[in-house]
């Protein structure tokens, strides 16, 4: 089976096989077992690595602010005469719909009315102070920080992999580093770990979506909301997913990507026409002023950092999202933008 694999691939292909076989085993063994001490571990990391997690996202924006510098404008990613691959809409959809499709559509309107509702610094209640508190914690969860570790992951991988000739493996990103051992066992250890990170990344939005899936259903059709409908949801998910990748980038992925994008785009349209446009445009405007007026501020979370409990149910869990969905989207940015 592992006939074609290169020997660093096939450490890294039966290394996290085993792991996730491990967990799956287990899960169907014993699922309240696994429950019991994937909560305990949950709780832990958000009591924890809340400041780990927060230097790491920090470090990562300011290092996507530092590749503006002019002195890196000349950098050539493949050679001169490249042209992109795709086209710039196709490219934005296939963007757009790997790196938050599912957690949008989730929080992106449950969110903002949680904050406003339950203020972190205790505003009134509903007040325009907490609506307007609400929309920027919403944002800033959402905005320039999660997509700073995607574009960090996706522009180190697609420089070292167009001109360096190395391998599509997040340890390349450590070459500097490591050198030549990054095709050893240290760089087959490290994408063990992104591999298993991406594995709970992906677990943590499947759930949300199909939770999203199955409330809907039942509230709009009756659609009985239990795990039986959850598990046909996921199977069939799946399935669609499968299809797409099975087709080809250029093919499945696209077209799905940009389905979506237009879907949500009419979505868009619907919302927006529903109050004048000036008006939310304004509100928009100010909201994401104030983000990048507050950049550090809001990235240290220090207007919310004396409520423990709010900031490990959001922030911090937002952080551990991103940061285990960005071995997955930095190298599929990589793929798509070459």
């Amino acid at each position: 089976m592992l006939k074609g694999f290169k020997q660093e691939y096939s450490e890294v292909f039966l290394g996290s096989s085993f792991i996730i076989l491990t967990i799956v085993i287990w899960s169907l063994a014993s699922l309240e077992s696994i429950a019991k001490y994937s909560a305990k571990a949950s709780n832990w990391v958000g009591s924890h690595c809340g400041e780990l997690y927060t230097f790491i996202v920090i470090s990562c924006a300011a290092a996507m602010l530092a590749c503006l510098l002019p002195r890196f404008k000349n950098i050539n990613l493949g050679g001169n005469g490249r042209r992109p691959e795709y086209s710039f809409m196709a490219w934005f959809a296939m963007l757009i719909t790997a790196g938050m499709g599912i957690g949008l559509l989730y929080y992106g309107m449950a969110e903002p009315v949680l904050h406003s509702l339950h203020s972190p610094t205790g505003l009134e209640r509903s007040s325009s102070a907490a609506i307007r508190q609400g929309f920027i914690l919403s944002s800033t969860h959402s905005g320039i920080y999660p997509w700073a570790l995607y574009s960090l992951v996706g522009l180190g991988l697609l420089f070292f992999t167009e001109n360096y000739n190395l391998p599509p493996r997040l340890s390349s990103l450590l070459y500097p580093i490591l050198g030549k051992r990054v095709n050893g066992y240290l760089g087959s250890t490290i994408d063990i770990f992104a591999i298993i990170a991406v594995l709970f990344g992906i677990a943590t939005t499947l759930g949300v979506g199909i939770k999203q899936m199955s409330s809907g259903l039942n509230f709009i059709w009756g659609v009985p909301n239990t795990d039986t409908i959850r598990i046909i949801l996921i199977a069939g998910t799946t399935l669609i997913a499968t299809i797409s990748v099975v087709s080809g980038l250029g093919r499945g992925v696209k077209i799905l990507s940009v389905t979506t994008t237009l879907l949500s785009l009419i979505l868009l349209i619907f919302v927006v026409a529903q109050n004048p446009w000036w008006e939310q445009f304004a509100v928009h405007l100010d909201i994401q002023s104030s983000i990048l007026g507050n950049f550090l501020p809001l990235g240290l979370s220090l207007e919310t950092r004396s409520n423990a409990d709010w900031q490990k149910n959001w922030t911090t869990f937002y952080w551990s999202w991103w940061i285990a969905w960005a071995p997955f989207v930095g190298m599929f940015i990589a793929r798509i933008s070459r």
